[in-house]
């Protein structure tokens, strides 16, 4: 299970180390009891590669027919999550920002890979947190046969996004 691990050095805003609770990554990354998909199902954009399984995990290790437990798909998330905590962390070390706020950008770095960089991580850095919100809305596509397709999927998980960095929340 994870926990919220942070240190308050105002009210709302944490220091360093943070991590991702488990609300968030059941709200945002789909961690939930009916979230983990036991059998490895092909990319929603290309109908195949990347293969998927669990909460989302993808890689070398994922192939067609692969089927896992629930509790082996819980383990899978939690190892994949930290890493995109860990990474989260170090880009926006020393950076105060709000809990709700680095969940969002973990579960940004989670569905769209090391993200946090050039212009959105200049964003988060100077607080401009209307332009944040409209740069991760941009993620809602994907690459199919070399053109960037809008899909519905992306979309939502957008929209949970952006609304969890605003409000802590995935509805209004």
């Amino acid at each position: 299970m994870l926990f919220l691990m942070c240190a308050a050095v105002m009210p709302g805003v944490f220091a360093q180390p943070r991590a991702m609770t488990m609300n968030a990554a059941k709200n945002l990354t789909g961690a939930s009891e009916g979230g983990c998909r036991c059998i490895a199902y092909p990319d929603p954009a290309t109908k195949g590669k990347p293969w998927t399984i669990g909460f989302g995990h993808t890689g070398k290790d994922v192939y067609p027919g692969l089927v896992i437990t629930k509790e082996q798909g819980l383990q899978i998330f939690i190892k994949d999550l930290s890493k995109f905590v860990n990474y989260v962390n170090k880009q926006l070390e020393g950076y105060p920002i709000l809990q709700k706020e680095f969940e969002a950008y973990v579960d940004q770095c989670f569905n769209t890979g090391y993200t946090l960089k050039g212009e959105l991580l200049d964003m988060i850095k100077a607080g401009a947190k209307q332009l944040i919100r409209a740069k991760m809305n941009g993620f809602n596509h994907a690459r199919i046969n070399g053109i960037l397709k809008e899909m519905k999927g992306l979309i939502i998980r957008c929209y949970k996004r952006t609304h969890w960095h605003e409000f802590g929340t995935v509805n209004s």
